[in-house]
């Protein structure tokens, strides 16, 4: 399964999802030499390598997903939905192997009759952002969002769209991190991801990284 970034960049592009075999070391290197990337900071990380670890709800950030979910099942959801555009690549490394899977939706509009089209693309939602909140739809020309946490209707179609996106988890694709030093490379504008039950795996661990690259590196 070994696959380089480059490669699983050019497969995601396609796909919208890939995977492959690396260190979080090497796949660093590999982002900032070779594919000139730009990461996104997340939770005081300046190279935006977040450790993800199951959180209880006690423990939680009170804007996380874990604060409501815990360390059980996530919903599908977008990386950084709140931000006014959010980063176009995530990555996630898994170090050692794990028994919790990571769920992904890959947006599909052959799936989306015309009355939810309309919703996803019409419907507006109140995006909570810190101090600040924005309206945008689900779906743009670009960009699907979605995120229940952060994501709140405000109209009977953005309603419709928070329905159709809060039940594709029943028709989610399953990553399992079968083997140590893996990772999975998803398009964060059309894929949805979650994670899976996660009470069982208290020391679970994830790197995430989200990053965007210049449209030369891509091919």
């Amino acid at each position: 399964m070994t696959k380089h970034l480059r490669t699983a960049l050019a497969e995601a592009a396609t796909s919208g999802w890939a995977v492959g075999s690396a260190s979080l070391d090497d796949l660093k290197l590999e982002g900032r030499w070779l594919l000139n990337w730009t990461t996104h900071e997340t939770r005081g990380h300046p190279e935006g390598a977040d450790e993800l670890r199951p959180v209880p709800k006690g423990e939680a950030n009170p804007s996380s997903l874990s604060a409501t979910h815990g360390t059980g099942e996530q919903p599908l959801h977008t990386d950084g939905a709140h931000l006014l555009k959010p980063g176009r690549w995530l990555l996630l490394v898994s170090p050692e192997t794990s028994n919790v899977p990571t769920l992904f939706w890959p947006y599909n509009s052959v799936e989306v009759n015309a009355q939810v089209g309309d919703a996803l693309q019409e419907g507006l939602f109140t995006l909570v952002s810190g101090p600040k909140s924005f309206l945008a739809p689900a779906r743009s020309v670009t960009v699907l969002r979605f995120d229940a946490a952060c994501m709140r209707p405000s109209d009977s179609r953005a309603m419709t769209a928070a329905e159709f996106l809060s039940t594709r988890k029943s028709t989610a694709l399953e990553h399992m991190w079968d083997e140590p030093n893996t990772f999975m490379l998803l398009d964060n504008h059309r894929v949805l991801h979650a994670r899976g039950d996660a009470s069982a795996e208290p020391d679970r661990l994830l790197y995430r990284i989200g990053f965007d690259v210049p449209k030369a590196a891509k091919r």
